[in-house]
């Protein structure tokens, strides 16, 4: 199908232009994007529940989509927006528990999921996906928790993200 070969084409694309994939060989995209599976969402869906299990890893190809926490009382706080190329599920996955955060659609998307045992193939061959992985998800537990912090709460995502870029490089004892 002409259709089925430009969209595995538009991945292989993507893929090529993300800072995570961009290590990969031309052989190793052709391999992930054979083992990924591509999912579209309309605006206001459901991407993941809070709660979810930590099985894949999940890359923007189109569209935005949306962080939010459970407040009390059932209020959502939009932790932030993700655009194409950026990822997300990876907190869950690293951590090896269910996510504290709900994805939905913030426009139409369409979203890659990378399985857990593929993106552990790459990782083998590729440690630097790792690190990138775990350095994006401390700066996102950091920024969860400042956001939820009374003092911090009237800041946008930007100026928690300048926060938690200080507080990543901080060591402590």
């Amino acid at each position: 199908n002409e259709g089925e070969r430009q969209e595995e084409g538009d991945i292989a694309s993507h893929l090529r232009r993300n800072p995570v994939f961009r290590c990969l060989s031309w052989v190793e995209r052709q391999w992930l994007e054979e083992n990924v599976h591509v999912s579209f969402f309309a605006t206001g869906d459901l991407i993941l529940p809070k709660k979810h299990e930590g099985e894949s890893l999940f890359v923007i190809l189109e569209g935005r989509a949306s962080i939010v926490t459970q407040e009390r009382e059932h209020q959502s706080r939009l932790l932030t927006t993700l655009e194409p190329q950026e990822f997300f599920g990876e907190i869950a996955l690293l951590m090896d528990q269910p996510s504290g955060a709900t994805v939905m659609a913030a426009t139409d998307c369409s979203i890659i999921e990378i399985p857990k045992p593929v993106l552990a193939t790459l990782i083998k061959r590729h440690p630097s996906i790792a690190e990138i992985l775990r350095e994006t998800s401390r700066r996102r537990l950091i920024d969860t928790k400042l956001a939820h912090v009374s003092l911090f709460a009237h800041l946008n995502t930007t100026e928690r993200q300048q926060i938690a870029d200080f507080l990543s490089s901080v060591e402590f004892e």
